[in-house]
């Protein structure tokens, strides 16, 4: 699949809301932790948003 589709955005965004909300953080903890804006993060989530590859490993850092 390529992930630059809409499809394969959405994906990493369930990912990340899923980690984020078993990790029981808020979009604002998560976004000020990694250096990001809340909006920015809403749309990785909700797939309006491309995330870079540094963006997501960063995430994936903060979320362990």
């Amino acid at each position: 699949m390529n992930t630059t589709t809409p499809v394969g955005r959405a994906a990493v965004g369930d990912h990340l809301r899923r980690w984020r909300q078993q990790r029981r953080l808020s979009q604002q903890d998560l976004a000020l932790d990694a250096g990001l804006s809340t909006r920015h993060l809403s749309c990785v989530e909700t797939g309006k948003a491309s995330p870079s590859r540094e963006l997501v490993l960063r995430l994936c850092e903060r979320l362990a």
